[in-house]
């Protein structure tokens, strides 16, 4: 299976609310079967503070503009999420069941955030009662990928244009725009680019060098404008340019 990591990956923020507790997510990235027992598995909160917490489970469909940025759409109808709300003890685990209930037949990979998210509840001891109360602001959050795949998918990534650009420091880049065609996201993997210039003249760059695509996950079915460097060895201008690259598969 293809891992998402570097972008894949789960993003924790702090609120300033002094008393709120933590939890942990785990996995941060699940592959699901679109039928058949492969297409649920579960998520598991684990709450290493002292306090309870309240959480809520949100979904949305991931996408990207042509510009590559991530779009996402609020989704109600692609899973079963069990419980969708739920509080966690102190110092216990709970699990949360992702069940797709989607097309079973998906032509390519379908890619989706999970959002746990803590509520902003306080929990009162026993001896301040049975009630609670509300706080300002929400403690903590994880964001999960998950990524629903039909059989046997491969990942493939093409580089439709590219061209000399400025970019927003002032920099000369080489500006990339890289479709993924397969039928899973692609992770690039070890990129390589050769460049020829109007005058005959050629790099290959590799490693450091293009740093900017190495593990850059682009979507079945949309694209990323990734700037590289400007490379001295050749005049800045119109230039050719060929990328190769592997794929992160683990």
């Amino acid at each position: 299976m293809v891992r998402a990591a570097g972008l894949l990956f789960a993003a924790l923020f702090a609120s300033a609310f002094a008393r709120a507790a933590a939890f942990e997510l785990s996995p941060i990235v699940i592959q699901l079967e679109p039928r058949g027992p492969g297409a649920a598995r579960n998520f598991v909160v684990n709450n290493t503070q002292s306090d309870p917490i309240a959480l809520l489970i949100e979904v949305y469909a991931r996408s990207a503009s042509d510009h590559g940025e991530e779009i996402r759409t609020p989704d109600y109808d692609s899973f079963v999420i069990t419980p969708p709300q739920l509080v966690v003890e102190p110092s216990t685990s709970q699990a949360i069941r992702v069940q797709w209930i989607g097309p079973p037949d998906i032509e390519r990979e379908l890619a989706f955030r999970v959002i746990v998210r803590q509520l902003p509840i306080r929990f009162l001891s026993e001896n301040q009662g049975s009630e609670f109360q509300a706080d300002v602001a929400v403690a903590y959050r994880y964001e999960a990928a998950v990524y629903v795949a039909p059989p046997k998918s491969k990942p493939s990534a093409e580089l439709v244009s590219s061209e000399p650009a400025i970019d927003e420091t002032g920099r000369p880049v080489l500006r990339l725009t890289i479709a993924s065609k397969g039928s899973m996201r692609a992770i690039l993997d070890q990129p390589r680019l050769q460049i020829t210039s109007a005058s005959g003249a050629s790099v290959e760059l590799t490693g450091e060098r293009v740093d900017t695509l190495q593990m850059k996950n682009i979507l079945s079915g949309t694209q990323a404008v990734i700037d590289v460097p400007w490379p001295e060895e050749v005049e800045f201008g119109p230039v050719g340019v060929t990328l190769n690259t592997r794929y992160f598969v683990g």
